[in-house]
């Protein structure tokens, strides 16, 4: 995520959770440090610094053949944006899209949902 403050909340609660986190400010970044060393799960916002969004990043690690069915979740705080990302990311498997504020608990169960192989809906709950 590109603000501070979100990315420092989100990774103080995947720490409390009992996860491994690598948090970094930007999307490019972000792909640098999945093609060293791939993670089980990619948390990313739309907006993000550098040359790349989220969705840009998204596409990147897709086309990597080591990673397309990474678990993702994409953030974003614009609900135009969301509506945009829904139709657009249609064909991109094994990922869920959360607005913006998000509660630090469904954060978790999302992504526990996304490790065990299954979706979220956004009321939280878990189907296969």
């Amino acid at each position: 995520d590109d603000e501070v403050h979100i990315r420092r909340v989100l990774e103080l609660k995947l720490l409390g959770g009992g996860y491994t986190v690598s948090a970094v400010a930007s999307a490019d970044a972000a792909l640098d440090l999945i093609l060293d060393d791939p993670p089980d799960l990619l948390i990313t916002d739309y907006n993000m610094p550098g040359e790349m969004n989220g969705v840009d990043l998204i596409k990147r690690v897709r086309e990597t053949p080591a990673l397309p069915r990474l678990p993702i979740i994409l953030l974003s705080g614009s609900v135009a944006v969301l509506n945009k990302l829904d139709a657009s990311l249609d064909d991109i498997k094994n990922i869920e899209i959360m607005s913006k504020p998000f509660s630090p608990r469904k954060i978790i169960k999302v992504v526990e949902a996304l490790l065990q192989g299954q979706t979220a809906t956004d009321e939280g709950n878990v189907h296969g």
